[in-house]
Order: C-alpha cells, then sequence, then structure tokens
C-alpha cells in the first residue's frame, strides 16, 4: 500500500506505481521493501522507512528506489520507466549457465522426469521488465 494511501489520501495513479515498485523489488530481491510481518511496524516502515538497499538490483536499483518514493509527485513518469527499463536490458549474457533441473508433471507422477535448463538472469530480467511494461500499459494500444 502506497504511504499516501496510508495517510487516507484519495488514490492516484501515482499509488500504482508505488505497488509496481513494490513488486518488482519483491521479484528482483525475493522479499518485500518493508518485511516487518505485523501490519502496524510495516505500515509506519512504508511511511517513514527508506527503501532497504537492495543487493540483486544491479541496473534496476534506481528505477526501484524512485518507484518507491514517499512523495507521489517524486515517481516516474511512465516515458521515464520505458528509458530505465530499456537501460537496465542487458546486451550480453553476463552468467554461467546452472545445471539443468528435473521437473515431473503433477498429473502423472509416474512420468519420467523433464529436464529444464533453468532461466538466466537475462531471461529473467527480461519477464521483469515485461511484467513492467504490461503494468504500465506500454503492451496495450495507445488511446487516440
Amino acid at each position: 500500500m502506497a504511504p499516501e494511501l496510508v495517510r487516507g489520501e484519495t488514490p492516484r495513479p501515482a499509488a500504482d506505481l508505488w505497488s509496481l515498485g513494490a513488486t518488482l523489488y519483491t521479484a528482483v530481491e525475493g522479499r518485500p521493501p518493508f518485511p516487518h510481518g505485523d501490519p502496524a511496524p510495516t505500515l509506519a516502515a512504508v511511511l517513514l522507512d527508506p527503501p532497504p538497499t537492495t543487493r540483486l538490483a544491479g541496473p534496476l536499483r534506481p528505477l526501484l528506489n524512485w518507484l518507491l518514493a514517499k512523495d507521489p509527485a517524486g515517481r516516474p513518469s511512465r516515458d521515464a520507466i520505458h528509458t530505465l527499463l530499456t537501460a537496465a536490458q542487458p546486451t550480453t549474457p553476463t552468467h554461467t549457465p546452472l545445471p539443468a533441473y528435473r521437473t515431473r508433471t503433477a498429473s502423472d507422477p509416474t512420468e519420467a522426469a523433464t529436464t529444464r535448463p533453468w532461466p538466466s538472469p537475462t531471461e529473467h530480467t527480461s519477464s521483469i521488465q515485461r511484467l513492467a511494461r504490461s503494468y504500465i500499459g506500454e503492451d496495450r494500444p495507445r488511446d487516440p
């Protein structure tokens, strides 16, 4: 819940941007930006604490911090989000592939396991970018 909503202000599109930032932060870092468990300390942190420093966000760090700004007027525009997401897209893979993992289908537990490769960090970043772009409406037709 965006800080302005915690304060009881009227919902505006900037609150959705804060939610996008919290969702992306959780997807990238593997934990929410304000993981206090109980509602009261969590809401207090949303209102007062800066987002924790990211460990895994890499080039997405500036965007996450901007989206999680306490002041709705200080959050990025759709164009700025697009620019930062585009800049964060790696041009070449920078990882060592992990060994494949094995899965079984839930419908037939006796079926032989299927070997699949782990997604690369580039694929992970791309899926996060697709999520963000669909959230800000880039995958939808623009109004005339």
